[in-house]
């Protein structure tokens, strides 16, 4: 069986449905869909597109909400500004498809957004990742990106000066200013020989989630008040939601492809 074949055969046993979220004017990504997934039983669901967006017909229409998402920002220590409109959309697409998923009780769902480079050599490590999943799972990274997936000498040594320094000033509560469980989860930690508990990752562009998975993100993501992949990025760092990741990526960012997210 050719790895192709192999790897679609994988992800159409495991997961009871897939998502391939897409704009109706991208029209040059369909058939580029068409051709790479070509074996797989995805359906398209058709995003909100940022460009018809207005941002007091969001607020109206409680889809977001800009003081919140403001507030965020400004507690991350960036500047407090609005989510673009093309971010906005790309979140509002992917809370399109929890609700979808929690409307027909799907068990699991692939989601997986409409630029795929695709690992077809991944098929063998995949299939015994799937296998070593637990029954509690609520999202899976097939694909991520981010400066904690292969965290440097310095990034490390910078976590364990803050874990010190939480240490000597947790007895002064009120000081404290360094949560050591937050930073803990930052890292991914070994969970069996293909998985990994996830640790604090970019890129919602191939995951897999649970109805339960979904309901958990729609309590912080509805109105949408963060970027699609940051808000499952600190709900995993936080730990309220059992995320894990393949080591080996079965999906990869595709950098040649223009983004509708960020530029639209």
């Amino acid at each position: 069986m050719e790895k192709k074949e192999k790897l679609f055969e994988l992800l159409n046993n495991f997961f009871d449905k897939v998502y391939v979220i897409s704009l109706k004017r991208s029209s040059d990504r369909h058939a580029l869909i068409k051709e790479r997934l070509d074996g797989l039983n995805y359906e398209i669901f058709w995003g909100f597109d940022g460009r018809e967006l207005e941002y007091k017909d969001m607020h109206r229409q409680g889809l977001y909400h800009p003081n919140l998402s403001k507030l965020l920002k400004k507690r991350k220590g960036k500047p407090a500004k609005n989510m673009s409109r093309n971010q906005i959309g790309c979140a509002l697409s992917h809370v399109g498809v929890y609700e979808e998923i929690i409307k027909n009780n799907y068990s699991k769902t692939l989601v997986l957004e409409d630029d795929p480079i695709i690992n077809f050599g991944a098929a063998d490590s995949l299939e015994k990742a799937l296998q070593e999943m637990p029954d509690t799972w609520d999202f899976l990274y097939l694909g991520y990106h981010g400066a904690n997936k292969n965290p440097t000498t310095l990034l490390k040594l910078q976590k364990n000066v803050l874990t010190i320094t939480s240490k000597l000033v947790k007895p002064f509560e009120r000081l404290r200013m360094i949560d050591e469980d937050v930073m803990d989860g930052w890292f991914a930690k070994p969970y069996s020989e293909n998985l990994e508990k996830a640790g604090t990752y970019l890129g919602t562009y191939a995951y897999g989630i649970t109805p339960e998975g979904a309901k958990k993100i729609l309590k912080f993501q509805r109105p949408v008040v963060q970027e699609a992949d940051n808000v499952v990025a600190e709900l995993s760092t936080y730990g309220w939601i059992e995320a894990y990741n393949v080591k080996e990526d079965v999906f990869l960012p595709n950098r040649e492809i223009y983004s509708t997210v960020n530029n639209g």
